[in-house]
């Protein structure tokens, strides 16, 4: 959920929509830890009694806020962190509080309302829990659902102060993401065995949605509530009911929209056309109820072509794009990985990219994207902005001596600066240097011993054909048992960094300039780098890091 600094924060009106709650189900033999989970487990004994009855009977008899879910304060803290940059900069935020069951346990790698269940009512067992307990139709499990809601929403930021119900830092609150009602349908075989099939393609019901967004309201009042379902069916009459779009507890409707069938029907409407309010776009539908419609999720078009007819066509209050990755704190980007050759985005974007993790067109879809959102609100298009200082450190790739750095959000280029320990001047020693590379592989040789000698080194351009991206099909929502389709990876590049300095900071001054006068008693070299944007204005230099020839030697 951290951001690159200010990636989000230059577009003409910027919001975010962040990942949902993160829910540990690790000890369910899957792989998110608690150590990286905001919601790591349910404690019937939470107020220190000890527990000799049911759950039910706790819940049912005795008080039931005697049982709560159990937190962790470490991943809480990090997304106040997020929230206070987000509330400096400008930027609103959508979010989701939990993700969808999509079927099976191979799709649950974010944790989803079935480990909520699985908690709750002690089940182990997937299938288990999706097949006993309906997590739109339980009551219990919805007002447990409340008070993870409430949980969050009087929390009180530890960065700024700020009550979360109460920041206006979010533009809106959404009930979920994706939030489909399932419907299971048990069949029976001739050998006296039952099978389950799974089918997604009923919207969240009305009376949960209106409970949940009228619970939100209890605690934010000023804050807008969306509605995070979807039916997956292109009947509009109904992918939302007509009671949810009707009620006042629900401000929003979006749908997300991959690949190019879905946005051709999200902006035209022209199949699946039964009656006559079907050819009404969502938008139309929305709006007709006096409410505003957004796409809440949107890409994985075949060509830079298709995302510009989407801008071209969609009228509505918004549309978030997927996908951009941010930095890696060791150098270069993260990456992720959809299937079909699709690859999340990275700003600003490069025509030629180092690995195949990068997408092929990001170049073309990440400057239409930017532009765009200036352009839907008609305002000029901004200069790109000014990436900020980056964070420069020395490495080693086992054999020699090198220079790495965090790079800057929006930065298109770098230079690089060095001066040796005998008073002199920084002086430019690397120009034209990229780090659209994988996480931790930006690696640049020096030598301490002639800090100022022209650094060389190789820059690897991937050569790859236009690789196909079309016909990509949404395969994460599975009908029954059989293995997950969805190919999701998170390529951590190769770890050939080992800070050797640890990135001390008793040097001189920040070079405020082309050149810039320092002093130094030991042999070595002083370096340090700056971005170049877009448009190719220079950002401020990184702090002046020192490495040593004794410390090479060593």
């Amino acid at each position: 959920m951290i951001p690159d600094e200010k990636v989000n924060f230059s577009f003409a009106s910027p919001v975010t929509r962040s990942y949902t709650l993160h829910v540990a189900n690790a000890q369910f033999g899957l792989d998110i830890q608690a150590s990286e989970a905001h919601i790591v487990g349910w404690n019937v004994t939470s107020n220190g009694m000890l527990n000799k009855f049911s759950k039910m009977f706790i819940y049912i008899l005795l008080r039931p806020e005697l049982v709560d879910w159990i937190y962790n304060e470490a991943k809480w803290q990090q997304f106040d962190q997020v929230l206070a940059l987000a509330a400096k900069e400008g930027v609103k935020i959508i979010f989701p509080f939990i993700n969808q069951d999509f079927g099976t346990s191979e799709t649950d790698w974010w944790g989803n309302y079935i480990d909520l269940i699985r908690y709750r009512y002690n089940l182990t067992d997937y299938a288990t829990a999706q097949q006993q307990v309906d997590w739109f139709t339980d009551l219990y499990i919805r007002e447990d659902f409340k008070k993870i809601i409430t949980f969050a929403l009087n929390r009180q930021n530890t960065v700024n102060g700020r009550i979360y119900g109460l920041d206006d830092t979010f533009l809106c609150f959404e009930t979920g993401n994706e939030m489909n009602w399932t419907e299971l349908i048990f069949r029976n075989s001739t050998t006296n065995s039952t099978s389950v099939e799974l089918r997604h393609l009923r919207p969240a019901p009305a009376n949960w949605t209106i409970d949940i967004a009228q619970h939100i309201k209890s605690l934010a009042p000023n804050t807008l509530v969306m509605d995070g379902s979807y039916s997956r069916i292109y009947n509009v009459s109904e992918v939302w009911p007509e009671e949810t779009l009707r009620s006042p507890f629900v401000d929003l409707f979006s749908y997300h929209g991959y690949g190019d069938a879905d946005i051709a029907f999200i902006n035209r409407c022209v199949t699946h056309i039964r009656r006559a309010l079907d050819a009404l776009r969502f938008q139309q539908r929305v709006e007709a109820f006096n409410k505003t419609f957004v796409v809440g999720e949107h890409g994985f078009y075949s060509s830079p072509a298709k995302h510009e007819g989407f801008y071209a066509n969609f009228t509505g209050a918004g549309a978030l794009a997927w996908s951009l990755r941010p930095h890696s704190e060791v150098s270069g980007f993260i990456t992720h990985g959809e299937g079909n050759n699709i690859f999340s985005f990275h700003a600003p974007g490069w025509r030629n990219q180092t690995d195949a993790a990068f997408d092929q067109i990001e170049y073309d879809v990440v400057r239409g994207t930017y532009e765009a959102s200036y352009k839907l609100l008609q305002h000029d298009v901004a200069p790109y902005p000014i990436p900020h200082r980056p964070y420069a450190f020395f490495a080693t790739n086992g054999s020699s001596v090198g220079i790495s750095f965090k790079g800057a959000a929006w930065a298109e280029r770098y230079e690089i600066w060095a001066a040796g320990s005998d008073q002199s001047d920084f002086v430019k020693v690397a120009d034209d240097v990229l780090d659209n590379v994988n996480s931790g592989n930006l690696f640049i040789p020096i030598d301490p011993t002639q800090p100022t000698a022209p650094l060389r080194f190789h820059r690897e351009v991937l050569i790859r054909s236009n690789e196909d991206q079309s016909g990509w099909k949404d395969t994460k929502w599975k009908t029954g048992g059989s293995e997950s389709e969805h190919k999701v990876s998170v390529q951590i590049g190769k770890q050939v960094h080992v800070t050797i300095n640890p990135l001390r900071e008793d040097n001189p001054s920040t070079a405020q300039s082309e050149s810039q006068s320092i002093d130094g008693s030991s042999l070595g070299g002083w370096y340090t780098v700056r971005g170049v944007s877009v448009d190719g204005y220079y950002g401020p230099f990184s702090h002046p890091t020192f490495v040593s020839t004794l410390e090479v030697e060593d």
